[in-house]
């Protein structure tokens, strides 16, 4: 059965430093080499970094790969990512 996971994802420039706040996400789909989670807005970096809410999960480095509008009752946009670093 699919779980969602709640991430902690920061935004890195292309230098990967941190950019702005880390923020809350849930996914929507995961997979061994990337996932995708939904965002109010177009991603604004081309890297995050994500990490677990839990102390025991290690965090990765991942790539933006796309940002696909979702629309319905809300413009809501899936970023999807490809981990480059776990």
């Amino acid at each position: 059965m699919p779980r969602s996971l709640v991430l902690i994802i920061q935004p890195l420039d292309n230098d990967l430093q941190p950019v702005g706040k880390a923020f809350k996400a849930v996914t929507r789909d995961v997979s061994a080499t990337g996932l995708g989670f939904l965002h109010e807005t177009p991603f604004p970096t081309n890297f995050i970094r994500i990490g677990a809410t839990e102390q025991s999960m290690a965090q990765s480095l991942a790539r933006v790969c796309y940002n696909k509008t979702f629309y319905g009752d809300e413009i809501v946009y899936l970023i999807g990512v490809e981990f480059i670093e776990v």
